[in-house]
């Protein structure tokens, strides 16, 4: 339980965040760097703790609306993501050993760059070729994979890559 309400801690900083971006997070910042730098190194009196308080609760005023509505919201992506997470690794759970390395191997092949592709696919073993014919078995039965008809390879959506990635290693 406590690891969920850390993921939804998480999950709301990412989304308020995202929500002011972060070039409006390092800007916010600036003036309170400038009072640091004018209170610390000029060493002027008339600068008083009174403005850094209300430029915090301004802020406050600011922020703790939009974080307490996402938060609110992050716990519905939270259970959202745990739930697609599972279902991923049932998906994965369910395929025979020969469709699971398939996938493993193209999952390899998609994070390589280019270099790493001609230099090290065969010191790893790679066997993966673009028109194998158990990709598209893998696509019917799971719709993790796309086919892209430029290079008349299939490849995985990008979102469940990393989720993919987990459930095989497990």
């Amino acid at each position: 339980m406590r690891a969920l309400s850390v993921n939804r801690f998480r999950k709301a900083v990412s989304l308020t965040v995202r929500f002011f971006g972060g070039s409006s997070v390092a800007i916010g910042c600036v003036p309170i760097i400038y009072w640091m730098l004018q209170r610390f190194t000029i060493h002027q009196e008339a600068v008083s703790l009174r403005n850094v308080e209300v430029l915090f609760t301004s802020y406050a005023v600011v922020i703790l609306p939009v974080f307490i509505h996402k938060f609110l919201k992050s716990g519905k992506l939270v259970r959202k993501d745990e739930e697609r997470k599972a279902m991923v690794k049932r998906v994965v759970a369910s395929l025979s050993p020969e469709q699971r390395e398939a996938l493993r191997q193209l999952l390899m092949y998609s994070q390589m760059t280019d270099y790493e592709v001609k230099t090290q696919l065969a010191s790893k073993g790679f066997t993966y070729s673009p028109g194998q014919a158990i990709f598209p078995q893998i696509r019917n039965l799971t719709m993790f994979l796309t086919y892209d008809n430029s290079t008349a390879c299939y490849q995985i959506k990008p979102a469940l890559v990393d989720l993919i990635e987990e459930a095989i290693e497990t």
